[in-house]
């Protein structure tokens, strides 16, 4: 300000030049730069001086910073001489570009987070789509900083792709993205493999083009009579609906899966027909022959292996629980959420969220709403032939509701042997139980 355009007029004996230094990271005001003079001695020069020093001092704040924070603002910076949308993080700071903050939420953010952790084996340089929270999917370039943990430079390009309509989980996109709907051919046949609880289900409707859909479950023929199956069966075909949907093949005895066998062999049908059930590894031998019938396999990815998705999914599945809510998970619950093993996939996060809003009405969830078992973070990444042993005690455990004596049973370990496991993988009795509570 010079000499009367202050506002007090004691300073209208002054010209006064200031500028806010702000911290490049965190953009907190630090400070503020001021020259005072006599209104004689101002100068042209004053302004871009000040500037100047402002420059410099921000840039001394940066090298005084962790240098892998420091080397992650320079990218950033450089990456924003594009003018594109830019988003640069890594496990501890998070950069944002004026037009990145316009196309993503604090979600989407850490969903890019997990995706830098996740695929830093991919290379130096890759292109991901990204399905954002909006529903807007964007192509980001990802430029991975070698010498920074999980550091990664993200440049953003939005496509124009609509909302999947089909009622599909959206964390399942990826997995049958231009695979034809069963109906496009009459008689085609379709299996649809996963984990209960993986969406096979909903992936199993959504590849079937009509509103008449006809669903058997063959957890049916358990408690009913085979021949009534049979029966419901034959006349579901004789209905001529858009499809058929049949869940849970792999309980079906061996006469059960001899008839559907046939059906499918025989063609003589105007129905396509889509099956579900477990992944082919985890079937019977009678079941692998009935599924080797079927013209094309959909295989379903578990939660576990999924992670990047697991931010989008669970803010659909608060906004499904409590529609016309504004709830959203704190930043520290995601990383925590995206971290567990969800041996229980989808179901399981569906109750986990269900026991965090109800004990949060309003606001952000925080890490203490979650249920007790997941509040912590869970034991590092196991290997492969670990994390499989792992997830088939908890799911044994949990068919015989936590009876250890018949878990190991049908494991074919001892009980001794089942308790050192248990030890070994940190399950403990809320892990396996939460689902039952």
């Amino acid at each position: 300000m010079h000499g009367a355009e202050h506002f007090a007029a004691v300073l209208s004996g002054f010209t006064c030049y200031g500028l806010p230094i702000l911290h490049p990271l965190t953009r907190r005001v630090e400070g503020v730069l001021n020259i005072t003079v006599h209104p004689d001695d101002a100068h042209p020069l004053f302004p871009p001086t000040l500037a100047r020093a402002v420059d410099d001092i921000e840039q001394r704040l940066i090298d005084t910073t962790r240098p892998a924070d420091s080397r992650l603002f320079r990218a950033f910076r450089e990456a924003c001489r594009t003018g594109r949308a830019i988003v640069a993080l890594n496990d501890h700071v998070m950069l944002t570009s004026t037009a990145a903050l316009a196309m993503v939420e604090d979600l989407d953010l850490e969903a890019m987070r997990e995706i830098a952790r996740s695929t830093a084996h991919r290379g130096v340089s890759t292109v991901e789509s990204v399905v954002l929270l909006s529903g807007a999917m964007v192509t980001a370039r990802i430029d991975r900083l070698q010498d920074v943990a999980h550091g990664a430079v993200f440049r953003l390009r939005t496509r124009s792709v609509p909302r999947d309509a089909s009622g599909a989980e959206p964390a399942n996109r990826g997995h049958f993205v231009g695979a034809e709907p069963a109906a496009a051919t009459a008689t085609a046949s379709v299996y649809v493999e996963g984990e209960p609880g993986s969406g096979r289900s909903t992936v199993a409707r959504s590849l079937l083009d009509g509103t008449s859909v006809t669903v058997i479950d063959a957890l049916d023929c358990l408690v009913g009579d085979s021949t009534a199956w049979a029966e419901r069966l034959a006349a579901a075909l004789d209905r001529h609906a858009d499809g058929l949907v049949i869940d849970n093949v792999h309980v079906l005895p061996g006469d059960l899966v001899d008839l559907l066998a046939r059906t499918i062999s025989a063609g003589h049908h105007s129905v396509p027909i889509v099956l579900t059930g477990n992944p082919q590894t985890w079937l019977p031998a009678h079941v692998q022959s009935l599924v080797r019938r079927c013209r094309r396999i959909v295989a379903l990815k578990p939660l576990r292996e999924r992670r990047t998705e697991i931010p989008l999914l669970a803010q659909s599945v608060i906004d499904a629980l409590q529609p016309g809510r504004t709830h959203r998970l704190a930043p520290a619950t995601t990383r925590l959420l995206t971290a567990q093993p969800w041996p229980g996939n989808i179901p399981e996060l569906r109750e986990v969220l269900r026991h965090s809003l109800a004990n949060r009405p309003f606001g952000a969830i925080e890490i203490v709403d979650l249920p007790a078992a997941y509040r912590l973070r869970p034991v590092p990444s196991l290997a492969g032939r670990e994390e499989a042993e792992r997830h088939a005690i908890i799911e044994a455990l949990r068919r015989f509701d936590g009876n250890k004596t018949r878990a190991a049973q049908s494991l074919g370990v001892t009980r001794t042997t089942l308790y050192n496991r248990l030890r070994a993988l940190k399950i403990t009795d809320d892990t396996v139980h939460f689902l039952h509570s």
